[in-house]
C-alpha cells in the first residue's frame, strides 16, 4: 500500500460511485463515511471513523478460522508431516490397486508422483449422475471440469468424477466407496 494510492473492492455509491476494482489517492478515501466500514469511536453525539487503511477492514476478524487453522497446525505438527505423506502414499497405492479391479472405470492421468487425487470416468455412468448417485450413499465427490477446461480439452473429455484421499480418510473407506461404485454400475 503506497501512501498515495489504495486498491479496495467495494461498491458503495456514497464513497467511491463505480464499484468493483477502484484506484483512487488516499485524499478520496479520507473523506469517506460509510456506516458498514469499520468505526473508530461510535456514541449517540458523534461516530469517529477509523484511520486509512483500518476504515475499510470491516467486521469482526475472522476468529473461528484462526481458530480452526491453529488446530490444524498442531493436527499436523502432532502425526508429523513425514507420516503423513507415508500414509497418503499408502492410502493411494491401496486406492489405486482397488480402482484397477473395477471394471468400466477410467483413471485419468497417471504420473510418477501422483498424489491421492483420482479423476476418473464411468463407461455406463455419466460423471455428474455418478455424483449424485453416490451422495445418496454418504460418499462426497466432485464432478465437472474442475477449472481444468483446456486438460479436459487435451483428454477429449467434458469432465470427469474425482475422488480426494488425505490424512482424514481411511482404506475402509476406499472399501466402502469401491462396493457402493461396484453395485451402481451393476
Amino acid at each position: 500500500l503506497s501512501k498515495n494510492l489504495m486498491v479496495r473492492r467495494f461498491a458503495d455509491p456514497n464513497c467511491c460511485p463505480g464499484g468493483g476494482q477502484i484506484r483512487r489517492t488516499l485524499a478520496v478515501y479520507e473523506n469517506c463515511k460509510i456506516s458498514s466500514f469499520c468505526e473508530k469511536d461510535v456514541n449517540f453525539k458523534k461516530t469517529t471513523y477509523n484511520e486509512l487503511p483500518y476504515k475499510f477492514e470491516a467486521g469482526t476478524p475472522n476468529i473461528g478460522d484462526v481458530i480452526g487453522f491453529n488446530e490444524a497446525l498442531s493436527f499436523i505438527n502432532n502425526i508429523g508431516l513425514d507420516n503423513i505423506s507415508l500414509y497418503e502414499k499408502e492410502l493411494k497405492n491401496y486406492a489405486s490397486n482397488s480402482f484397477n479391479k473395477i471394471e468400466g472405470i477410467n483413471i485419468i492421468g497417471n504420473s510418477k508422483n501422483k498424489i491421492g487425487i483420482f479423476s476418473f470416468t464411468m463407461d455406463k455412468i455419466h460423471y455428474y449422475d455418478l455424483g449424485l448417485l453416490l451422495d445418496s450413499k454418504g460418499i462426497a465427490i466432485r464432478t465437472g471440469h474442475h477449472c481444468t477446461q483446456p486438460l479436459m480439452d487435451k483428454f477429449n473429455l467434458e469432465g470427469t468424477a474425482r475422488v480426494s484421499l488425505a490424512i482424514y480418510n481411511t482404506k475402509n473407506e476406499i472399501d466402502y466407496f469401491v462396493e457402493k461404485l461396484k453395485q451402481l454400475i451393476n
